[in-house]
């Protein structure tokens, strides 16, 4: 028969083994820090969570799996910023996913996120006359600041900031569809289209005209 003392003795042995495994894949997690040059555009994409702030010099630091970090992708032409995570799932006990702050010395005019990604940027980060806002294919997006003009383009269940969210627009000019959602609660004028199943939460005291096809609904639900 199998014995007790040769069950725990296993028991501990897999313990152990399990646990190095662990240990070596949270060893394998590093930051790098990528320096660039000045860029008035960012694009982000595949499974990364962006933070966008200010200051002095441009620059990116990334943390995650020092495997998924040798494959990351930075291109920056002509002002435009392209981060890109091209890694593949580490194995076990680890993760493709990074953690990404973005620091910019100039407010930007565009941002772009897709393929689960998630970005956030500060007010200063972003632009108060013109800003430019795409997200497609599932990604999270929340700025916040004071803008003249906003122009949002999401689809494909991408989604712009959430109730809470203190984003100030003077005018808004948004294309959304396929499940896409937005919360412009601040809003002072809005107009564009939505289709299949879009959604836009706006204020009380939001002027807007959209037009409206397949299910998609302009609602105060939210915004309060």
């Amino acid at each position: 028969m199998f014995s007790q003392s040769r069950f725990y003795a296993s028991f501990l042995f897999l313990t152990g083994l399990v646990s190095l495994v662990i240990v070596d894949s949270a060893m394998a997690d590093e930051e790098r820090a990528f320096p660039t040059t000045s860029f008035h555009s960012l694009g982000v994409s595949k499974d990364i969570s962006v933070n966008v702030q200010c200051g002095a010099k441009p620059m990116v630091i990334a943390q995650g799996h020092e495997d998924v970090l040798d494959k990351l992708s930075l291109k920056n032409t002509k002002g435009k910023l392209l981060i890109s995570n091209e890694g593949e799932d580490p194995g076990w006990f680890a993760t493709k996913h990074l953690d990404i702050t973005v620091v910019t010395d100039k407010p930007l005019t565009s941002v772009e996120a897709k393929m689960g990604t998630n970005l956030t940027a500060v007010p200063c980060a972003i632009s108060s006359d013109e800003l430019k806002v795409v997200g497609s294919m599932g990604a999270e997006i929340f700025v916040e600041g004071k803008v003249s003009n906003l122009d949002a383009h999401l689809s494909l269940g991408a989604n712009l900031n959430n109730s809470d969210s203190l984003l100030d627009v003077e005018n808004a000019n948004i294309d959304f569809s396929m499940g896409a959602n937005a919360y412009l609660c601040h809003a002072k004028r809005v107009t564009g289209s939505q289709e299949m199943g879009a959604a836009l939460y706006v204020g009380e005291n939001t002027r807007y005209k959209i037009d409206q096809v397949m299910g998609a609904v302009v609602s105060y639900d939210g915004c309060w």
